[in-house]
């Protein structure tokens, strides 16, 4: 490796080796004449199985030089996180983005929450909302707290009013969407709002429970490409990344990160 870039830095070899190998694997088998079914499909399940862990290996490295600031704060405009240069030239990208704006709609995901508000908050979304446009505002991956900075004004709504009494959903949806566009959104931000419009402790408690003022879920997008800018392999997923672990643990300091859903996309 070479050279990064102002947002990169040095990966130790056995991380960077696990990774370009996940992509040049990928790039190879691209480039291979069709194959019987089974074959085919073994070879993507053992591609994408190779480029996840070594994107899950880039993301825990990244973090750990990063500290513990939020990871919006770590991305710039464009989402990206690092990109990283190969000495024969080849430019390995990671792009992050929040993905967990949407209700988590998954029926044992609901069914082990352990409180009430998650199905609530999903009923009436989909008692407001035509079943033709509900899979816009729902995910089937991820934790059940939505994050308040993607939200969408159905989904705040929905939250509020299936967990807070009639005389005081107005005024909490009005303070949830104004602090929604806020550049960046403190968890003492969001505590404002909630203690600002008289909830219950059972309201408060159901509503914190359910919208996070930093996203832990995150569209993970990996992509190489040659020296010469041209596309060599473009992959998509779905990154969960923890905040970081406190003291007294073996493993302080460090972020648990999990990938899921690791497809192969169009290259463009």
């Amino acid at each position: 490796m070479r050279r990064v870039d102002s947002r990169a830095f040095a990966l130790p070899v056995v991380v960077m080796l696990t990774a370009v190998a996940g992509v040049m694997i990928g790039v190879l088998l691209d480039r291979q004449s069709a194959q019987a079914l089974s074959v085919k499909r073994q070879t993507e399940e053992y591609r994408e199985h190779h480029f996840g862990r070594g994107a899950k290996e880039i993301i825990d490295y990244w973090l750990r030089t990063r500290g513990n600031k939020p990871v919006r704060e770590l991305l710039d405009e464009t989402g990206k996180a690092l990109d990283v240069t190969l000495a024969d030239g080849t430019v390995i990208s990671l792009r992050l983005f929040d993905a967990q704006g949407t209700l988590n709609a998954d029926r044992a995901t609901l069914a082990a929450a352990g409180m009430p508000a998650p199905r609530r908050a999903y009923d009436e979304l989909a008692a407001n909302v035509a079943a033709a446009r509900l899979a816009v505002f729902t995910r089937k991956l991820g934790p059940i707290e939505v994050s308040l900075g993607s939200a969408s004004p159905e989904v705040i709504s929905a939250i509020v009013n299936a967990n807070v009494a009639p005389d005081k959903q107005s005024e909490l949806t009005a303070a949830l969407m104004e602090l929604r566009g806020h550049a960046t959104i403190a968890a003492e931000d969001l505590s404002g709002a909630l203690n600002g419009v008289g909830l219950e402790n059972a309201e408060r408690d159901a509503v914190s429970r359910m919208i996070a003022a930093d996203p832990t879920f995150f569209r993970a997008i990996l992509e190489a490409r040659s020296a010469d800018g041209r596309a060599l392999a473009r992959y998509g997923g779905y990154a969960v990344i923890g905040n970081m672990i406190q003291r007294g643990r073996a493993d302080a300091g460090a972020r648990r990160t999990s990938i899921l859903a690791w497809t192969k996309l169009e290259i463009r």
